[in-house]
């Protein structure tokens, strides 16, 4: 029992030591000072360019004609303030629901009548029997405003072909349409 006991502490310090030699080191927490840079500044002016100077602009005295304030008589501002007030006193008194919204919304909508624009220039073009016409030779014979013709060529069932002699978007009389 003795033999056993002596082999077991025998066993028990060499497994400490052993322990011991391959755990890592205790070290002093200054130990490192010397070799470890915590923080680091650099001064890098010297690689940089100055930056250039402003140029401070001049101040220019107003003149006279450059104003737009001007005295206006109290009366004129009085019957301006009247008018105003009528006015949104008529929108307090009818105020509108909300289908009355959407009515009034979609008969604005239905103002623009694209298909109507369509047809006039088919029509137009099928009279004329034209290869080529300009989108302002175009607008100027059917008389409609310049946005009614371009969004109708867009919308229209049939494939216009588009050749720009010019900038494109930059002059009406550059955009030639052809079928």
């Amino acid at each position: 029992m003795q033999l056993a006991q002596l082999q077991l502490l025998r066993a028990e310090v060499l497994i400490d030591n052993w322990e011991n030699a391959y755990r890592d080191p205790h070290v002093k927490s200054d130990f490192f000072d010397d070799i470890v840079r915590q923080t680091m500044a650099m001064d890098l002016s010297d690689l940089m360019e100055p930056n250039p100077l402003r140029k401070r602009r001049a101040k220019t005295p107003l003149k006279a004609q450059d104003s737009v304030v001007s005295v206006v008589d109290k009366s004129a501002v009085l019957a301006m303030i009247e008018q105003l007030d009528a006015l949104s006193q008529i929108d307090n008194e009818l105020p509108l629901s909300d289908e009355e919204h959407k009515q009034l919304a979609l008969d604005f909508a239905h103002d623009e009548d694209i298909f109507a624009w369509c047809q006039a220039i088919a029509l137009w073009i099928k009279q004329h029997q034209v290869e080529k016409v300009s989108l302002w030779q175009l607008q100027q014979a059917l008389g409609m405003p310049l946005v009614e013709v371009w969004l109708g060529l867009l919308h229209s069932p049939t494939p216009y072909q588009w050749d720009d002699q010019g900038e494109f978007y930059k002059e009406a009389q550059d955009i030639w349409i052809s079928q």
